[in-house]
């Protein structure tokens, strides 16, 4: 029987607090699990050994592990699955586990909690390569790159030398696309060295290792003059607070050529607030002080930078124009 609104409703603290899935991915990577399966597989009770655990126990998160697809289970044998191998193996490239637990564990919501308290950012710092590294194979990044550069008016291919910044660039799936469809487009992508070495490990996965340039730096990077025809910011923007974003966008509006055009690519807070604005916005302002801003908000810091023809394209990309 549904819940009625004047009445209390217990079955939503139940679905909320037993979600079980992140809690059973932190056993697996605390206890490293995903190791000791790595050579073929192994049984339970040598996964157990491995680990320094109770065999009975192991059998039991291991068994919660292959439901949730995150190993499987061949008869009394547990094999790795290529997501496993590939992110939640210690001391490889791609592993991604710190990032995974820094996301899902309690350090990020006493930082928050004190945040609350105290009016200051916990500045909470996050393994962003490891991040980045997920990011880089998810199969759907490349059409959603795509589709994003087609809104703004640029679609891939359409413009020949093309000079594109990509700050804070991630893996660079979002910029990589464009000179995959083109190869005289100059795109320069600025990160951190160890976020630019998953960029670099992108590009040649596509063929493309030699066609991009790889800057180290952060927001604040020197950028010369109309010296790029485009900029993109991605998933980066809710972590600043107005004041940089303001000195952020004057210093686009310079880096940016006549015509040139900026395009932003993050969740906004736009009315009605989504559930999940409202959860990047309580995030991002307990870690570093920023917020998943309105379309009003980019407005504003866009045209007093200099920019016109500031739009929305989606519920998260918007672009702007240098006259």
């Amino acid at each position: 029987m549904a819940a009625q609104p004047h009445r209390p409703d217990p079955d939503l603290l139940y679905r909320l607090y037993s979600d079980h899935h992140a809690q059973s991915l932190r056993l697996g990577l605390m206890l490293d699990v995903f190791t000791p399966l790595e050579n073929g597989g192994a049984s339970a009770q040598l996964v157990a050994e491995a680990c320094g655990c109770d065999p009975t126990g192991m059998a039991a998160l291991l068994d919660l592990l292959a439901c949730l697809e995150l190993i499987r289970r061949d008869g009394p044998i547990f094999r790795p699955t290529p997501t496993s191998s590939m992110f939640l193996v210690p001391g490889k490239r791609s592993y991604a586990g710190r990032y995974l637990l820094a996301e899902s564990g309690a350090s990020l919501w006493d930082g928050i909690s004190q945040a609350l308290r105290s009016g200051q950012p916990s500045h909470l710092a996050f393994p962003w390569a490891q991040d980045a590294w997920l990011e880089s194979y998810r199969a759907s990044r490349p059409d959603e790159s795509r589709a994003m550069w087609r809104a703004a008016g640029l679609p891939p291919g359409s413009r020949p030398g093309l000079r594109v910044v990509d700050l804070a660039c991630g893996c660079s799936i979002k910029s990589l696309v464009l000179v995959e469809a083109d190869p005289s487009v100059q795109l320069t992508c600025v990160d951190s060295r160890d976020v630019l070495e998953v960029a670099r490990d992108l590009a040649r996965r596509m063929g493309l290792l030699d066609r991009v340039s790889f800057v180290e730096g952060g927001l604040d990077f020197e950028l010369a003059p109309q010296a790029f025809d485009a900029a993109l910011l991605g998933q980066v923007t809710y972590y600043l607070d107005p004041d940089q974003m303001r000195r952020l966008a004057a210093r686009l509006h310079s880096a940016l050529d006549h015509g040139g055009q900026l395009l932003v690519d993050a969740v906004r807070a736009d009315d009605p607030p989504t559930e999940w604005a409202s959860y990047v916005s309580l995030v991002t302002w307990g870690v570093s002080g920023g917020s998943a801003h309105n379309f009003e908000a980019y407005r504003s810091w866009l045209t007093q930078a200099g920019f016109g023809d500031v739009r929305r394209l989606s519920e998260r990309w918007l672009v702007a124009r240098r006259d």
